[in-house]
């Protein structure tokens, strides 16, 4: 598809892993008391996760201006026809009345791609010098609850990254750290009222668009969104992907400002992804239609199938089936609450089949998205096999993240409801025809067909390929392939990308005669391969690494070394860089919490009651829960201190009273009389500490010394949670 992405949207910030404050609003910022002009970031509803769905018409609409947040209202007319444009993290011009925001423009970037050059004062952007003198330059960051607009340093601008930048000879610069551009290994046609093009076109934006209850439905959520009437693949499906990895979870009902569920009757995040109805909305939409933002086809996904028969005419709905063999290509099938397409049936009569739908990544977290899964009696079924090769051979950055998906045939047949039933496209022009002959064809043979695997003419997608790759690995991780679909004299980037506690031990290509390819291993730790003509093979194997592998600065026989281990292993302290653990580093407060947080389950609390600690802090809950425990009591000023470096005595002190808390019984029967420097030991600390070197938690320095003032680094901080959670287990 000669597909022309929405220009509506703009990228999404990918660093997520940066901690950023919000900015809080300015009181004293001048209003508009005329109609003003000004470019903007989208920030939000104020009260994401409280504010309810009847209070729409008086939301109070939060926007970044030259850095300052700014409050305002959105007109409503055309019914929330400007709400429904607007997304979080993307720059617009917008037009303010009296404090109400009239007209919305979507900002064209200045530049995008990677930075081949930089100083001081400029950066040069896929060939585009763009001036940094006198500019305040702020970065732009996506996340649940509301993006953030923060300054940001000239530093972080450095060749290789890849960004979009706004505001060109504007004295304020936006910028978004972005992915490259998505290329889908298959396009469908607009306006190509075929079966063959209706699952092309579903295919399209599989493997890259993630799952939001209630995504591509209007502001609403009673019809069809910008998204669900846009031909092509929407950009802020991809850019939502690109911005998330395996621990993407759709639904957190423990802290709205961190899901992607809608709270009190509304989803904010619409936009970001898709649900099963509005999926199928916008493959039906791209099939009828050629141009974007016509009336769509969002609804409920229960009476979808009745609907496209009875209001539409574009086919037959029954309720009477006994088999999967009743099923044919291109079938819709409304169950209660869900809705997905039939793709194919297989020679054992289970069904391949296309759906927007929640599925456990390889993390186990509740996530998923637009995929193919099996329909049959059993796992082990043709369906769940065809799935599952064609997922990772053609969506390899899917595929990294989730397994394919196994349904049964009753669990996914079954409806309870009167409007739920098996939409069959007429096969003529008042549906579909067709030509192809895909009717009389096995889910295989579509595939097949579908990816050009029968042809052996050059392109792809719909047009065929001759080349292409499949990957196989060990299991213990995943190869990123660049391009998905390379063609002969394409050069091929491979990335390897291994589970936690794995490290890659081998990668070898193999042309379609078994015959090795060369293989050129990057600095950045990617490999570099010719694609020769036809398919090859990616061989990867993983094999258990320790954290003198990952580390550049962990020595296998560091004192450390095996604690880092242990708390990699279990999720407990993680790198500081993909290289780097930082042994030296101190260790802050807010960081001891939330790890005894996570041990302990992560139960829902109250709000936060110290006043440095924002409600929006990535330690924000944990910090509440502990000092709802007596974990911590902070300063006893009102303050806790979240970036402060812990101490050894504070570390002992908080690890006392969360075994306390865990029931665990801690015995304070020790004695620091061994230690030249006991006097300096707190006196509320004094007994923790008396534990925490008899249970052997912490202990002294080769001088005798206990140094409780100090600060606890990374390294010590690792083995002394190691330490605890074998006493824990104990």
């Amino acid at each position: 598809m000669k597909r022309r992405l929405l220009s509506l949207f703009l990228v999404l910030s990918l660093a997520l892993s940066l901690v950023l404050i919000p900015a809080s609003a300015d009181d004293g910022a001048p209003q508009p008391k005329q109609a003003s002009t000004v470019q903007a970031v989208y920030l939000g509803v104020q009260g994401y996760g409280t504010v309810t769905s009847s209070e729409k018409s008086t939301f109070t609409h939060l926007f970044s201006v030259n850095g300052s947040v700014q409050s305002y209202q959105v007109s409503d007319a055309g019914d929330y026809a400007l709400q429904n444009l607007l997304a979080e993290g993307y720059v617009y011009d917008i037009t303010v009345e009296d404090g109400t925001v009239t007209q919305v423009q979507a900002a064209q970037a200045a530049a995008q791609g990677e930075i081949t050059a930089a100083d001081e004062n400029s950066i040069t952007v896929d060939g585009k010098q763009i001036s940094l003198e006198g500019a305040s330059i702020y970065r732009i960051t996506f996340q649940a609850g509301g993006s953030q607009v923060d300054s940001a340093e000239k530093s972080l601008l450095t060749v290789g990254e890849t960004v979009k930048v706004y505001g060109d000879a504007n004295p304020t610069i936006y910028l978004t750290f972005v992915a490259q551009d998505y290329q889908a290994p298959i396009d469908g046609q607009p306006g190509v009222r075929t079966l063959k093009n209706f699952l092309a076109t579903a295919l399209e934006p599989a493997g890259t668009a993630l799952y939001v209850y209630g995504g591509s439905w209007d502001w609403q959520d009673v019809g069809s969104s910008a998204q669900s009437t846009t031909i092509g693949i929407p950009q802020t499906w991809i850019d939502f992907f690109q911005s998330q990895d395996a621990n993407y979870t759709y639904k957190n009902s423990d802290d709205p400002a961190h899901s992607y569920y809608p709270h009190n009757a509304w989803n904010q995040y619409y936009f970001a992804g898709v649900d099963c109805s509005a999926y199928v909305a916008w493959v039906t939409y791209n099939v009828m239609n050629t141009q974007s933002g016509n009336d769509g086809y969002v609804m409920s996904s229960t009476k979808m199938a009745q609907t496209f028969a009875q209001t539409y005419n574009f086919g037959t709905w029954t309720q009477k089936f006994s088999s999967a063999q009743d099923f044919k290509p291109g079938d819709i099938f409304s169950m209660n609450g869900h809705v997905w397409i039939c793709l194919g049936v297989c020679e054992d009569g289970s069904m391949v089949i296309l759906h927007s739908t929640p599925s456990d990544s390889k993390a186990g977290q509740p996530g998923g998205g637009i995929q193919l899964s099996g329909v049959g009696e059993n796992e082990n079924c043709q369906a769940v096999a065809l799935a599952q090769t064609y997922m990772t051979r053609y969506f390899p950055q899917w595929s990294q993240r989730y397994d394919a998906a196994f349904k049964s045939y009753d669990s996914y047949t079954s409806f309870t409801g009167d409007k739920a039933g098996k939409f069959s496209w007429n096969l003529d022009d008042s549906g579909l025809e067709d030509p192809d002959g895909y009717t009389n064809m096995s889910a295989a043979e579509i595939l097949a067909d579908l990816f050009g695997e029968n042809r052996s003419s050059g392109g792809s997608g719909t047009a065929g390929s001759s080349s292409g790759a499949s990957i196989q690995t060990s299991g213990q991780g995943s190869v990123e392939m660049n391009p998905t679909s390379p063609k002969q004299g394409d050069v091929v980037t491979l990335k390897p990308v291994p589970r936690t506690g794995y490290r890659l031990d081998s990668l070898t290509v193999l042309d379609r005669s078994g015959k090795e390819v060369p293989v050129t291993k990057q600095s950045d730790g990617s490999f570099t391969y010719t694609q020769p003509a036809g398919r090859v093979t990616v061989k990867a194997v993983f094999v258990e690494a320790s954290a003198a592998d990952i580390f550049d600065d962990v020595a296998a026989d560091a004192w450390y070394a095996q604690a880092v281990d242990y708390v990699l292993d279990r999720g407990l302290m993680a790198g500081t860089s993909a290289n780097t653990f930082s042994p030296e580093m101190s260790t802050s407060r807010g960081m001891l919490v939330t790890i005894l947080y996570s041990l302990a389950g992560k139960p829902q609390t109250d709000a936060v009651s110290f006043s440095d600690v924002d409600s929006d802090a990535w330690y924000a809950q944990a910090v509440a829960w502990a000092a709802s425990k007596n974990v911590v009591a902070g300063y006893g000023n009102g303050t806790f201190g979240p970036n402060d470096p812990l101490t050894r005595e504070q570390t002992a002190a908080i690890l006392h009273r969360f075994a306390q808390v865990q029931g665990l019984n801690p015995k304070d029967d020790g004695t620091l009389s061994g230690f030249s420097d006991q006097n300096q030991v707190q006196e509320w600390a004094l007994s923790a500490m008396e534990w925490a070197v008899s249970s052997g938690l912490i202990s002294g320095t080769d001088l005798g010394t206990l140094i409780p003032q100090a600060g606890a680094t990374r390294a010590q901080m690792a083995v002394i949670l190691m330490n605890f959670c074998q006493q824990m287990d104990k």
